[in-house]
């Protein structure tokens, strides 16, 4: 069954991961008080794979291959300065 499914990011520097299941599409990454949030759509029933992310300031020097980054979206937490970008980590 599909589902919309929230996730949390509980840090944002290096590279992150999140347990999400297969195939999901990522609908959008958003800051709600400080927490940097995506939502996704997935079937619940798929296995659950491990996803890897990468957040980066605006600005700040990319030092992984584009073509192994996929651009999620745009956000800015209250406290922070400059806008983050979020890309997933492709395989």
């Amino acid at each position: 069954m599909l589902k919309i499914f929230e996730y949390v990011f509980l840090e944002i520097g290096g590279d992150l991961s999140l347990e999400i299941p297969e195939k999901a599409t990522i609908l959008k990454v958003y800051a709600q008080r400080n927490q940097i949030k995506i939502l996704v759509i997935a079937n619940s029933e798929n296995k659950i794979e491990k996803k890897y992310f990468r957040i980066y300031s605006t600005n700040q020097a990319i030092k992984k291959e584009i073509s192994k980054l996929q651009y999620i979206g745009t956000f800015q937490r209250e406290k922070d300065k400059q806008s983050k970008h979020l890309f997933e980590i492709k395989k």
